[in-house]
């Protein structure tokens, strides 16, 4: 079991690293496949799926977001 304001705190680094990881991702991976010497058709199916994970990292901040104002509203304390 947590407490509450630990749980908070855990959740804000956890939102922070998702938050530092999203733009390294997105960044990275476009800039590494337009060096790679991959056929186009390759390289374009190898992005989407890049940018697929992307969008996943994305749900999953939301999801963080989400518990964290969830927790802040309510009275429980200890989880």
């Amino acid at each position: 079991m947590i407490r509450k304001d630990k749980l908070l705190v855990k959740l804000d680094k956890l939102q922070e690293l998702e938050g530092r990881l999203i733009p390294l991702l997105d960044k990275h991976l476009s800039a590494s496949l337009d060096f790679s010497q991959l056929p186009k058709e390759e390289r374009d199916k190898t992005m989407e799926f890049l940018k697929s994970r992307v969008n996943i990292q994305k749900k999953h901040t939301e999801s963080i977001k989400s518990i964290k104002e969830e927790l802040t509203e309510s009275e429980k304390n200890v989880y």
